[in-house]
């Protein structure tokens, strides 16, 4: 995960087992929870990942996040 800081990088990991799980995208506030963060800073570290082409959010509503296909290195 070249490019990823260790926060970035361990946020990307939860998020894939979430929707392995969960059969569905978590929403910030979820990941706010799971790290102990403010939502303000997940969605920073969700526009950071989105911004390095590992993620992708949509405008339809709190689960629109998506995984794209980049290989994760």
């Amino acid at each position: 995960m070249k490019g990823l800081t260790e926060r970035q990088k361990e946020t990307l990991l939860w998020i894939k087992n979430f929707i392995r799980k969960n059969q569905m995208p978590p929403t910030v506030r979820e990941i706010g929870r799971a790290f102990d963060i403010q939502s303000s800073t997940a969605f920073h570290i969700l526009k950071a990942l989105q911004g390095k082409g590992y993620v992708q959010r949509g405008n339809l509503g709190a689960r629109s996040l998506k995984l794209l296909k980049k290989k994760l290195s």
